[in-house]
């Protein structure tokens, strides 16, 4: 129940799907327990833009 609701909600993500000689499917999953705060969803959203863009904005909020 706890992984269906972790992979609805995003906490989880496959990582790979395993299949060996024998037929066995194992399905890796990745994610964190720990909620993303505001800064960790504005720190996304921002990871693509250059350090000087960056850098020049927070120098005009100042």
């Amino acid at each position: 129940m706890a992984v269906i609701i972790g992979l609805i909600s995003d906490a989880l993500i496959v990582n790979s799907i395993l299949v060996d000689r024998n037929q066995e499917v194992q399905i890796v999953l990745t994610g964190s327990l720990r909620r993303k705060t505001k800064l960790d969803k504005m720190l996304d959203e921002i990871g693509d833009e250059s350090f000087d863009d960056v850098l020049a904005a927070f120098m005009r909020r100042v």
